[in-house]
């Protein structure tokens, strides 16, 4: 039931299912974006590089290190941004408990948009297969 206010750790679990992009689903410090940077797996294309590790709070967290070097104008950073933002609000509610962080390369900042979610779309079926790394301890 709803009624019920159904929270994990201070995030309400209807949240995970609506199109919302609150706060809480954002890496916004520099300790979280190195933890991912330090111990990660990667998912890479031709547009993107996707780092992610499990995070223990039992909903997705996102991370985007657009670099000016890979994508020169603003307009296109921007753009990419959002991109990836509507995409993961559709999809998070597929994705386990990760911390992800996103980095752009040099041919996403001139890619069309339909190239841009085809490829955040596999990204994310990537991340929701499972994984036998032999580290059971992960954490």
């Amino acid at each position: 039931m709803m009624a019920d206010c159904q929270q994990n750790r201070g995030v309400d679990v209807a949240s995970i299912s609506q199109g919302s992009f609150k706060r809480s689903f954002r890496l916004t410090g520099a300790t979280d974006f190195k933890r991912v940077f330090q111990e990660n797996q990667r998912s890479v294309d031709g547009l993107f590089t996707v780092l992610y590790r499990r995070n223990g709070l039992g909903y997705p967290r996102l991370g985007m290190a657009i670099a000016k070097k890979q994508v020169r104008s603003a307009v296109a950073r921007n753009r990419l941004k959002r991109l990836i933002r509507e995409s993961f609000r559709v999809a998070k509610i597929q994705l386990s408990a990760l911390d992800i962080v996103i980095m752009a390369r040099r041919q996403a900042g001139t890619s069309a948009n339909a190239l841009v979610t085809a490829s955040l779309f596999k990204h994310w079926q990537t991340l929701t297969e499972p994984k036998d790394t032999g580290n059971s301890g992960l954490r």
